[in-house]
């Protein structure tokens, strides 16, 4: 008589540091960047942390998420706070006594949970920055993950006023026509270029005390057509 063959199913080795599988492109990576250049009122902060920690109760298992901060300028390569992948083990046979839903539940709580919520506090504390370089931040941002490719997909969540801020174009110039649709159009095609061919852009746009609806209505029209010119596929949506 033969004898029963049991199974064991072991999880996939993963990454220590980022808990993402080894040897596999996760399906979908999300970049959470905040504008920390932004003037938020105390409620903003509250409900930026709030958004951030939907972002990542609501990502798909294995979604990779990184967590990094704008402080208005680009001379300095995005550097993120959190890097993770969402993970959680699925186990059979013999292998369940030895990893309970109880474990993997403990083991996400430490691993991602706990880490991600720390890097909130540290990511929604607001910088001084007398210019934003938007526009070339997203450019360095983008350039990094074509070349780095390390999903099948890729999105940024922005969360931002949108207020490019710089010497060569600034939405606070005193000559209304020094920042218009067609002018910041040229300044972004020049700046960012094709960088975000084939990345998502969902724009989180958190509107600033003090500013005028005239000012508000030409920034999300230049930026709207900005994007549409350079054949990004966007949002923009008011948080």
């Amino acid at each position: 008589m033969g004898g029963a063959a049991i199974a064991v199913t072991r999880a996939p080795p993963r990454d220590q540091i980022t808990a993402c599988t080894q040897g596999v492109k996760p399906a979908m990576q999300t970049y959470i960047v905040a504008d920390r250049s932004d003037r938020w009122t105390d409620n903003q902060t509250s409900l930026l942390r709030a958004a951030l920690a939907g972002i990542a109760r609501n990502a798909a298992v294995d979604e990779r998420l990184t967590l990094v901060p704008f402080d208005g300028f680009a001379d300095r390569p995005p550097v993120p706070l959190f890097d993770k992948c969402k993970s959680a083990e699925t186990v059979t046979g013999f292998a369940m006594l030895f990893s309970t839903p109880a474990r993997v539940e403990k083991a996400h709580q430490e691993n991602f949970v706990k880490p991600l919520e720390a890097t909130l506090a540290a990511i929604t504390k607001p910088s001084q920055a007398k210019e934003t370089h938007l526009a070339a931040f997203l450019a360095n941002l983008a350039g990094a993950i074509q070349y780095e490719q390390r999903a099948t997909k890729t999105r940024i969540v922005l969360l931002s006023d949108l207020a490019e801020n710089t010497p060569e174009l600034s939405v606070y110039a005193k000559a209304r026509g020094q920042f218009t649709p067609e002018v910041f159009t040229k300044y972004f095609q020049e700046t960012v270029r094709d960088r975000l061919s084939g990345i998502t852009l969902e724009i989180l746009r958190l509107p600033p005390p003090g500013h005028s609806s005239d000012l508000e209505k030409r920034i999300i029209a230049a930026w709207k057509t900005a994007l549409t010119s350079a054949g990004v596929e966007f949002s923009i949506r008011d948080f």
